[in-house]
């Protein structure tokens, strides 16, 4: 057999043969691959926008995406035809049954969302079936040779009458006019993501100064509005809303075409912007002072490794997902290839900035030592402006201001966001959270003192907020709101210390995320020259009353009043409080633990011999632990082969049990996590013993499990 094969009566040549062969595998391709993305990626524009993706970025995304694959393809065939003339028929064959298989497998996924491994062997029997077909039936093969074209018409829906098209046509942005300005002190606004207002308080609804001193220190010297509400779950969304004073529209992106009045367009007439945006770009791009932008290649790159991911979650069946990265928790970097990347300022004062901050926190996540950078004494009124993804999802970063190796950046039993049924899951998740939250309380802790050091705080406006919180309840979602989980998504921290005042208060009377540019617009004297929805909460008083709103998953809004969510928060402060104590932050690695166990010598234990194993994650790195280390392996990980979900077990670390979990069903496998203190990690070589709990009428006994080689 001739491939590809004719359709007509003459044989075709060799060169019309490779062209028909090309056309046909950039048909399958299209089909099985290239328009599913193109067709998420219509419904998620906000994909692009994010991440300030140009549009020559997208073109070339459309254009890659769709035609260098099955090019590759036929390259492969070609030359496979030269070293060995019968090969290319059968390889042809084997890309036509190949991507038939995966253009199944991403229908099949669709249909059938709770997909299992049989999904694989149908999709492979229907792909080799189908080119079966295509070699045997004529009309098979001409008509996936009429389907050539549709490559090209899926780019020109796509880039011309999608929702993406906003995007590479972007129009002329109009800037609101100048406006007047009776005070022009410094203006800082930190912006927080994915922080709920619950996980900073201790039991008598106020800030745990030990566990969180700077934003304790913050909370005494401002104004804190404790009941603050945000206007929506989502940061795309959240951030704009401050921004601008005005809720969100649905279809709204996070650009300044889509939000021309805002505060950067306010202030920018009269102040020096040094902003660093993360996931929004309302800050017009030739008046802020930012970090430069990625080169195109990195661009590109990054921009790639994330397609695959987001595709492998599209085709691979759904219980093996929790396999994959994440793609729920953030807009990129789902591989992690970007961590940890925090460039610092190119000006003397704003490197040695840079550099006092990372002696604090080494690892410099969230953008923090690059904002420490653009902290310097300003010339003229200067507006400082941080968004930082901290304490946002993945987790793995310490309260020490390390980060710990060998976390996975996915939550075991999590699916499109959505928590499991299981609560030691869900607990143990929380645990990683508040961690990452100390981390960022020193964080924070860095840049007011920044602010000390440059002679800006005493003068500045400092507001400190965060866009949404998060929610970890069995069974719910952890971002996209609904009545259940209404209460965590709500409230966030909301702290405004006003210009030359130092004196703390707290006021309960409701307050909303876009109340806050108003408020900015109030202690600068300007008239906003635009309708907002919020209001000043200078000398806010009122009763604690009315309703709070937040979007759901389709955008139906869900609407709650103020005092049922406040009477939900004190019933999740006291679990809070239940499970994770307040103060030091032993507790909070003790959770789930046995008090008679927990911090206990192994050699004092009743230990007897058991006959199954477990495997342990990092071992390698538990093994040559660095004196001075950055990354700290208070993670640790493996499986339980033959073990069952719910047992309980005891980590030792070089002979003292560290930490207590509980087994559970992750991918079929037997699994456990647990996070041990710093403390007990010791440099050089460590020990790590695992144990099955065993409880009866007297003390417990603990089961040793032999260590297992991977």
């Amino acid at each position: 057999m001739t491939v590809p094969p004719d359709i007509g009566e003459e044989p075709p040549s060799k060169a019309r043969g490779i062209l028909v062969a090309g056309g046909q595998l950039a048909a399958l391709w299209s089909l099985a691959v290239a328009q599913p993305l193109f067709d998420l990626f219509s419904r998620s524009p906000e994909f692009f926008a994010v991440r300030g993706s140009p549009p020559g970025d997208i073109v070339l995304f459309a254009l890659g995406v769709t035609l260098a694959p099955p090019a590759v393809l036929l390259a492969i065939e070609v030359l496979a035809g030269i070293v060995r003339p019968g090969l290319r028929p059968a390889l042809h064959l084997f890309f036509v049954a190949a991507l038939v298989a995966v253009g199944v497998l991403y229908l099949g996924n669709r249909v059938f969302t709770a997909s299992g491994t049989w999904i694989l062997f149908v999709s492979a029997v229907l792909g080799v079936l189908a080119a079966l077909v295509y070699a045997k039936v004529a009309a098979a093969r001409a008509f996936l040779t009429v389907l050539s074209p549709a490559p090209l018409v899926f780019i020109a829906l796509f880039l011309l009458a999608s929702p993406v098209t906003r995007l590479v046509f972007r129009e002329d942005t109009k800037a609101p006019s100048a406006v007047a300005i009776q005070s022009t002190p410094p203006v800082v606004l930190i912006i927080f993501d994915e922080l709920p207002t619950v996980a900073l308080m201790n039991e008598a609804q106020e800030i745990d100064s030990v566990r969180f001193p700077a934003f304790a220190r913050l909370a005494r010297e401002s104004t804190w509005f404790r009941n603050a509400t945000t206007v929506h779950a989502h940061t795309h969304r959240a951030v704009p809303a401050i921004l601008t004073g005005r809720v969100p529209e649905k279809d709204a992106l996070p650009l300044l075409v889509d939000h021309p009045n805002n505060l950067f367009t306010l202030l920018g007439s009269h102040y020096d912007l040094r902003a660093l945006e993360t996931l929004t770009r309302l800050c017009p791009a030739d008046r802020c002072r930012a970090a430069a932008p990625d080169p195109t290649g990195a661009r590109l790159k990054s921009l790639g490794l994330d397609l695959g991911v987001v595709y492998l979650h599209m085709v691979v069946p759904a219980s093996l997902r929790s396999r994959l990265p994440s793609v729920s928790e953030n807009w990129s970097n789902f591989l992690g290839q970007d961590d940890d990347t925090d460039e610092e300022s190119g000006s003397r004062a704003g490197a040695e900035g840079a550099r006092q901050a990372r002696e604090i926190v080494p690892t410099c996540a969230g953008k923090i030592c690059t904002f420490a950078g653009l902290i310097t004494r300003p010339r003229k009124p200067t507006l400082f402006f941080l968004h930082s993804l901290l304490p946002h999802a993945p987790w793995y970063y310490l309260p020490s201001g390390r980060r710990y190796a060998g976390a996975a950046r996915t939550v075991p039993g999590q699916h499109n966001g959505r928590l499991g049924e299981n609560e030691w899951i869900a607990t143990q998740a929380y645990q990683r959270f508040l961690l990452q939250l100390g981390y960022t309380d020193r964080a924070l802790g860095v840049l007011l003192d920044r602010l000390r050091a440059e002679k800006i705080y005493d003068a500045a406006l400092v507001v400190v907020i965060a866009d949404h919180g998060t929610s970890f309840r069995p069974g719910e979602h952890r971002r996209n709101a609904t009545r259940a989980n209404l209460a965590d998504l709500a409230f966030v921290p909301l702290f405004v210390k006003e210009p030359g005042r130092l004196g703390g208060r707290v006021v309960d009377s409701p307050a909303r995320t876009v109340d806050l540019l108003p408020t900015i617009a109030e202690v600068l004297g300007i008239r906003i020259p635009w309708a907002v929805d919020g209001r000043s909460l200078l000398g806010a008083a009122g009763p604690i009353a009315g309703n709070v709103t937040i979007p759901g998953q389709e955008g139906v809004p869900i609407t709650r009043s103020l005092r049922s969510l406040l009477a939900e928060r004190r019933l999740a402060l006291g679990e809070q409080v239940r499970l994770f104590g307040t103060g030091e932050w032993d507790d909070v690695y003790a959770v789930g633990a046995d008090t008679a166990l927990f911090g206990a010598d192994v050699a004092e234990q009743a230990v007897v011999e058991g006959s199954g194993t477990v495997t342990l994650s990092g071992q390698a790195s538990l093994a040559s632990v660095r004196r001075n280390r950055v990354v700290s392996p208070s993670y640790l990980a493996g499986r339980v082969p033959g073990g069952s979900p719910g047992q309980t077990l005891a980590v030792a670390v070089n002979g003292t049990i560290a930490a207590m979990t509980q087994t559970y069903l992750d991918g079929g496998h037997v699994a456990f996590s647990a996070m041990v203190p710093e403390a007990v990690i010791r440099a050089g070589a460590n020990d790590v013993e695992i144990f099955v709990v065993r409880t009866g009428s007297s003390a417990p006994t603990l089961e040793r499990l032999r260590m297992a080689r991977r």
